[in-house]
């Protein structure tokens, strides 16, 4: 994608980009399957004893499923039985909340997830499998002394894996301590269709959609960055080839992640974003230099540079990305679709890398860490941003009673 105007590259890149494999349901058509696992929920929830509100239904279930899957009988006294383990069977469980983890948390990063889609996939090899999660109030954002919000962590999940499974979501209520324009925004953006329910008359409910979804893909970060830094600075100074141009920006936008992430113990989310941001521009100002002879254009190929690291962070959800493996810095794909800690995004530094191939600015004397601006040391250029190791987020210890 070759863009001269900034402003254009960045609506491109927030758009959306495909549309999924997923129908795009109604309220009418998932509320039977979504009615039947909320009655599930609070049924099992009140065998088990449990004193207060929040529960998480998760079931994979096919197209086919969805529209047309059997109805039970929430007043016959066999109905949880029947639903765990007749048609839904190792494919639907009540999921509650832990001391350190809610339950779209527990579902995401403890194999509860991976666990069911494989169920499924074992008896349904032809059919896309939709991850339908009921929770009583909806997927959290914000909430004070929790380091993550659950519809956050949905929504990144929903972006890598788009392609592969579907996801819908459904709640009751919102918990007072949410930030609900946030945690709608996180999925909506992720373009996850949610529903709630709404009691219109006594004991009658209704599912209403929450918000109009577009399909829509993530961009990883350094993806965005490379798209950006490539259609508006000057590759006249960087070599006569143009693949060789694409390789020297490549690294140079690895180089500054790489210094970046290196102390970030945390994913990348909205809670670090501002100071990732931060760090990416200053890196863009301490890094181009005069020393060039076609600097007649690096004053304002700096600013370019600046706009672009701002304008990649834009997006509500953040994806890193990782350069193809075996770890090399001059690829300009970034492609694997895991979700790591920062510091774990680059397995080494770029410069270590640098003796395995043979590229060089076209005055060979410029180093590759300053787009070829600089000449000398060969050590990357130190950020005014940088400061010291960020903490990882403390997650709160209470259950979110409510």
């Amino acid at each position: 994608m070759k863009m001269q105007l900034i402003v254009i590259l960045v609506v491109l890149i927030a758009g959306p980009c495909h549309a999924t494999p997923m129908e795009n349901y109604t309220p009418q058509q998932v509320k039977p399957l979504f009615n039947q696992m909320r009655m599930y929920g609070d049924k099992k929830k009140k065998e088990s004893e449990i004193d207060y509100r929040q529960f998480l239904v998760l079931l994979v279930a096919s197209h086919d499923e969805i529209l047309h899957g059997p109805i039970e009988d929430f007043k016959d006294p066999h109905f949880t039985h029947n639903f765990e383990n007749g048609n839904y069977k190792d494919r639907v469980m009540l999921v509650i909340n832990q001391d350190q983890q809610h339950g779209e948390i527990q579902c995401t990063d403890d194999g509860i997830l991976a666990e069911k889609l494989a169920n499924f996939r074992l008896i349904k090899q032809n059919e896309f499998p939709i991850i339908m999660m009921y929770s009583y109030y909806i997927p959290c954002a914000d909430i004070p002394n929790l380091g993550y919000s659950c519809s956050e962590e949905l929504a990144i999940f929903a972006s890598w894996n788009s392609q592969k499974t579907g996801l819908l979501v459904a709640y009751t209520d919102i918990f007072h301590l949410t930030d609900e324009e946030k945690a709608k925004n996180f999925m909506l953006h992720a373009g996850i269709p949610a529903f709630r329910f709404q009691e219109t008359q006594p004991r009658k409910w209704e599912l209403v959609s929450v918000y109009t979804v577009q399909p829509v893909q993530q961009v990883p970060l350094l993806l965005s960055l490379f798209q950006c830094i490539s259609g508006t600075v000057n590759r006249a100074r960087l070599s006569e080839n143009t693949v060789v141009q694409k390789q020297i920006i490549a690294f140079y936008v690895n180089s500054m992640a790489y210094q970046c992430f290196s102390k970030e113990t945390a994913r990348l989310r909205d809670s670090n974003r501002q100071h990732l941001q931060s760090c990416f521009c200053g890196y863009a100002r301490a890094s181009i230099g005069d020393d060039s002879k076609h600097s007649e254009k690096v004053a304002e190929d700096k600013q370019y540079i600046t706009a672009c690291a701002n304008s990649v962070f834009d997006p509500v959800i953040l994806l890193p990305g990782q350069p193809v493996r075996p770890f090399d810095p001059y690829s300009y794909s970034w492609e694997s679709t895991s979700d790591p800690r920062l510091s774990q995004v680059f397995p080494q530094s770029p410069d270590s890398s640098r003796g395995r191939h043979q590229i060089s600015c076209l005055e060979a004397d410029l180093t590759l860490e300053s787009l070829c601006t600089r000449r000398g040391s060969k050590k990357r250029p130190q950020s005014p941003s940088e400061g010291p190791k960020t903490k990882k987020p403390q997650m709160a210890a209470g259950r979110g009673r409510g």
